[in-house]
């Protein structure tokens, strides 16, 4: 089971240090293993959603299967659909698979945001490394991008 890490942890894990270049250079070294942990993590919750996904749908076919046998008499073909929409929510199996499965959603959807935030880290990384290597060349500063200009003020340009 992965926890996701706090909104704490989080930020000082993002944060980028840029209180010098030697900083800098330490993050840039560091990024890819940090980053690398949230791909694996976000892979991890896509392979429980999925294994939960699985659980829901044996579960449901245990019950449709107990259903029909314990039926006083034989449910049609064209009310097994009725059935399943009406009888299989209130079994107490289904919705705990059903919960499992929207909370491996949630945990999915959460890790691959933070992997798309660890991506934007890496480009915003990468342009603070331009920006630095042309200060300590004295080449002028061109700001490229509005990302630039912001990057720009930060290290007080």
């Amino acid at each position: 089971m992965i926890n996701i890490p706090t909104e704490e942890e989080l930020d000082l894990d993002i944060e980028i240090n840029i209180s010098s270049i030697f900083e800098l250079e330490k993050e840039l070294r560091l990024h890819p293993k940090r980053e690398s942990k949230y791909f694996r993590w976000a892979a991890q919750a896509q392979k429980e959603l999925d294994e939960a996904k699985l659980e829901l749908e044996i579960v449901s076919a245990e019950i449709m299967n107990e259903i029909v046998e314990n039926a006083k008499k034989p449910i049609p073909a064209s009310g097994l659909a009725e059935t399943r929409k009406m009888k299989l929510p209130l079994d107490e199996r289904y919705t705990k698979a059903r919960r499992k499965v929207i909370e491996c959603e949630e945990k999915t959807s959460i890790l691959n945001g933070l992997v798309h935030s660890w991506s934007s880290r890496s480009h915003r990384l990468t342009e603070l490394a331009k920006i630095s290597d042309r200060i300590l060349w004295n080449e002028p500063v061109v700001k490229e991008s509005s990302k630039l200009a912001a990057a720009g003020e930060i290290l007080e340009f």
